[in-house]
């Protein structure tokens, strides 16, 4: 997998997760947000390239990044047709487009059905990681153990139970990844 890019889409609680590890998978991950505050917390957590979508186009950042090939796998934790559709757009020949925000019932996305065949991309779900609860705990336990996930780090601020409302207020301002609220 080396010279793999990636691209996270969306730094919060699931995107933070999905941006890859480049020490330990030889990536170039490339973190996508439009809060500032989030894509300097991608940077720390190893992002190499970071797209502020408040301003730039992400697909054409990618593409300049990538020297016009698009990202090897994509990552979209938003759930919104626009970014989902970035997200596939931003995926190279042979790619593939991760969707794991949760969109609305009424959500249709729009793609080029010809790049599923003559691009052979692929776009796919994830519902908590395709996870096998019964297998995949205990592996992310050891990874844990072993320093090759990073929990501690995951974690941005932790709140007592009477500032519930200020907890909630720093998700939505994008000023934190991952928080918890104590009781």
């Amino acid at each position: 997998m080396a010279g793999t890019a990636a691209w996270s889409r969306a730094l919060g609680n699931l995107g933070v997760l999905a941006e890859p590890r480049p020490q330990q998978y030889a990536l170039t991950p490339v973190a996508v947000d439009v809060a500032p505050a989030k894509l300097a917390y991608a940077q720390q957590m190893g992002a190499t390239h970071l797209v502020d979508a408040s301003h730039d186009d992400p697909v054409a950042a990618i593409k300049d990044l990538t020297g016009g090939r698009g990202v090897d796998y994509a990552f979209e934790a938003i759930g919104l047709t626009k970014t989902i559709e970035q997200a596939y757009a931003a995926t190279r020949k042979m790619g593939t487009c991760v969707v794991i925000g949760v969109t609305r019932a009424d959500v249709q996305v729009r793609i080029n059905a010809n790049e599923l065949v003559y691009a052979e991309k692929t776009l796919r779900g994830s519902l908590y990681g395709s996870s096998r609860p019964k297998i995949d705990l205990l592996n992310l336990i050891e990874m844990y153990q072993a320093g090759k996930l990073w929990l501690d780090e995951l974690l941005t601020r932790t709140y007592p139970l009477e500032d519930i409302n200020t907890a909630y207020a720093a998700l939505e301002g994008g000023e934190v990844a991952r928080s918890l609220v104590l009781a």
